[in-house]
């Protein structure tokens, strides 16, 4: 405001900045210039509001409730230490698989709700892993990783994907069948083998070990399963289910092998990698 101090009153009442009647008081006044235009601003004794767009540089320190209404355009940072309450309960949207949540330091971030709309239920990501036996896949007495059949949910002998959503990855035919994760959270896997027993000298012992790599390649054993002294000429299964926390990018797999006797795994066997939690 320039310097009113040499100026005549008549020259520069108009700069001048006044309520439109009387002094201040509880009931809300505007503001209005020296000639009686309006401003955006109404003020009383304990409120001050301003009719129109509010444009504030630096922080802002609100003490107290703030009450939002209407559309609020928010392009910094905004941090609340109080409790934030919505005067309305938002109406309900049964199709949208985005939600927005708060993690551990208090952070407000997306996260996408995996979902199968037309059943209004919720399912983790999983894929179902049918080893390749194509060209058989006669045990020997040292670890292999199976191939896996590509992804086809309509057939019965394929391998499958349920809302995986870009959450879980496998390698497939002409490649060892392994799962990766997009990025770290628990999973649960199931290791479901079929194998027949073929050795002719009596008794055949089966390992399976479950293993992770990390993106560098390291290879960690997680869990071994061994299933001793079956017989000739059956079927068996090996199963079991193993519960852990996977870090992004990292694979995991099982290895097979037959430390004594022969045996094959069957087309039927499965390995499931669901995806519990998304960090």
């Amino acid at each position: 405001m320039a310097d009113l101090g040499a100026e005549k009153p008549k020259d520069t009442y108009q700069q001048i900045l006044t309520l439109e009647s009387n002094q201040i008081s509880g009931s809300l006044k505007k503001v209005q210039d020296g000639a009686g235009a309006d401003t955006s601003l109404e003020l009383s004794t304990n409120v001050a509001k301003v009719d129109g767009n509010l444009e504030v540089t630096g922080t802002s320190t609100l003490t107290g409730a703030v009450n939002v209404q209407g559309t609020s355009d928010f392009d910094g940072n905004v941090n609340m230490d109080g409790t934030l309450t919505l005067s309305t309960i938002p109406t309900e949207d049964t199709s949208e698989t985005t939600a927005l949540v708060i993690d551990a330091n208090g952070l407000v971030k997306r996260n996408e709700i995996q979902t199968i709309a037309s059943l209004g239920v919720l399912l983790p990501p999983t894929l179902v892993m049918r080893a390749d036996v194509s060209g058989g896949f006669a045990l020997i007495d040292t670890y292999q990783v199976p191939n896996a059949k590509n992804i086809l949910n309509t057939s019965t002998n394929r391998s499958y994907e349920i809302d995986a959503l870009n959450q879980l990855s496998m390698s497939v035919v002409n490649s060892e069948g392994k799962v990766t994760v997009a990025s770290s959270g628990v999973v649960r896997l199931d290791i479901n083998l079929i194998l027949n027993v073929t050795s002719s000298s009596g008794n055949t012992d089966i390992e399976v070990i479950l293993r992770t790599d990390d993106d560098l390649g390291n290879t960690t054993d997680h869990q071994e399963i061994n299933r001793t002294h079956i017989s000739n000429n059956t079927k068996t299964a090996i199963g079991f289910s193993y519960f852990m926390h996977m870090t992004e990018g990292h694979k995991v797999y099982y290895a097979v092998k037959a430390s004594s006797g022969n045996a094959n795994l069957l087309a039927d066997s499965t390995f499931t990698v669901t995806k519990l939690t998304i960090e």
